[in-house]
């Protein structure tokens, strides 16, 4: 049912904590109990053969009008080892100490719908110099030697040390802010801390590199890449997870030992993933096994084959899809589930639709 009230994220999929629901014929059953009767013949054999009896991905609408917290993600070996280690410990599952919710790692893309702003992963030695007399001349040469130490070193700092370090590169920030990149950077650094206040995570957030999507651009996180989404609205596609390790703007708990053990400190900044174009279809291409996102500028008739699973959402116009079931009309903000024992379907009208399901062949 639609909120009465503004959403941060909408997921689509079949996550034990908010699995979605569908209709069939008339009546709503969890896309999770589904697959827990049916699973062989909701998935296919191939998925099922990969991932066993579970959606390997989860679809999002993402909507950050406030800053998301700087996070990271494990990989499956970290996550598998996480999990087992807290379960060993006996940490409940809703306790605000645990790391690992799932055994699962969580490689993810984001899709602007609009301009969207992120951080994503450290700047390189030379960004890091650019912006010495900000971070100050101290934390630079820190930073330059060794990030992880750097990260370490912030994170771990309390009391007066605590502000005295945010107060000073605030303070700088502030008579930096301007409209180049450094500039701009500080009047971002301005606006957390206005939103996030004695968050050292605002000093963080001056080592990782901005990034600008226009709409209908594209990035891949895989594990370790430490970010942060600032502002605006689009499509997210993740292995189906909820492994989180926070590392500032959060209230949340911030498990600094197992942040640094995760994290990935070399200097990376994420590439725009440029879609192979498939006649009306924009396939945003990655090296994830679970995943696959793609975008359907529709104008006519068309002919889908169905790959897997698959979820889709509508996101502008207003569009028909049917197969030999029958028909389903989508308008925006309407989403539906293909099966994969279904080996085609139609879609039909003017619109926007993006598709998500499992890379290859099912």
């Amino acid at each position: 049912m639609p909120s009465e009230n503004p959403e941060a994220e909408m997921w689509m999929g079949a996550h034990g904590s908010a699995p979605s629901t569908v209709r069939i014929n008339g009546e709503e059953r969890t896309l999770l109990e589904l697959i827990e009767q049916r699973g062989e013949s909701i998935l296919g054999k191939g998925t099922h053969g990969r991932f066993g009896a579970r959606l390997p991905f989860l679809m999002k609408v993402l909507a950050a009008e406030k800053p998301l917290s700087i996070q990271v993600h494990p990989s499956s070996k970290q996550a598998k080892e996480g999990y087992e280690r807290e379960n060993r410990a006996h940490v409940e599952l809703a306790s605000r100490r645990r790391n690992y919710k799932d055994p699962y790692h969580k490689p993810e893309l984001i899709c602007a719908l609009g301009k969207f702003e992120a951080l994503c992963g450290f700047r390189d030695n030379e960004s890091i110099s650019a912006r010495s007399g900000v971070l100050g001349a101290s934390l630079t040469k820190l930073i330059l030697e060794s990030r992880k130490d750097a990260l370490e070193y912030l994170l771990t700092l309390e009391g007066s040390a605590r502000e005295e370090q945010l107060s000073k590169c605030l303070k700088r920030c502030r008579e930096r802010e301007g409209e180049d990149v450094i500039g701009q950077d500080c009047a971002w650094a301005a606006r957390l801390a206005s939103q996030y206040p004695d968050d050292i995570g605002v000093v963080v957030s001056l080592m990782l590199n901005r990034v600008e999507l226009k709409a209908h651009e594209a990035i891949y996180l895989p594990a370790g890449v430490l970010h942060a989404y600032l502002e605006g609205v689009g499509v997210e596609i993740m292995a189906c997870s909820d492994n989180v390790l926070r590392g500032g703007l959060t209230p949340k708990h911030i498990d600094i030992g197992e942040l640094l053990r995760v994290t990935g400190f070399a200097p990376y900044c994420p590439p725009i993933v440029e879609p192979t174009v498939d006649g009306c279809e924009y396939i945003y291409r990655t090296e994830a096994v679970e995943f696959q996102l793609s975008r359907l500028e529709l104008s006519k008739r068309m002919s889908v084959q169905v790959r897997g699973p698959e979820i889709l959402l509508c996101l502008e116009g207003a569009i028909t899809a049917s197969d030999a079931s029958g028909t389903t009309e989508m308008k925006t903000g309407d989403s539906i589930f293909v099966e994969s024992s279904d080996e085609s379907y139609t879609l039909e009208g003017n619109g926007r639709v993006y598709r998500a399901t499992v890379p290859g062949e099912k």
